[in-house]
């Protein structure tokens, strides 16, 4: 496919799964799909789902002075025996 190529959109997808799934056909794709990645080295995991969204964390706010702090020591300045 060029990047001026249409993509075919869900319902086709679809479709032509059905096609397979009618003629059965569609075990022996995966099969062979999994067996040309097995030997290529690449183990597909049946179940697995791999989740790559993005989430906001909260920014640090230390200073290096601090960072340095808690690098030699383990712990925040001012908390005492309370930071971990």
């Amino acid at each position: 496919m060029k990047k001026s190529d249409k993509v075919p959109d869900s319902k086709t997808f679809w479709l032509f799964r059905e096609q397979l799934i009618e003629k059965n056909i569609i075990m022996g794709l995966f099969k062979t799909f999994n067996e040309t990645l097995y030997a290529a080295g690449v183990f597909a995991n049946e179940g697995k789902m791999v989740d790559a969204s993005f989430v906001k964390v909260p920014r640090q706010r230390n200073t290096h002075e601090e960072n340095k702090h808690i690098k030699e020591t383990g712990q925040r300045q001012g908390l005492g025996s309370e930071a971990s």
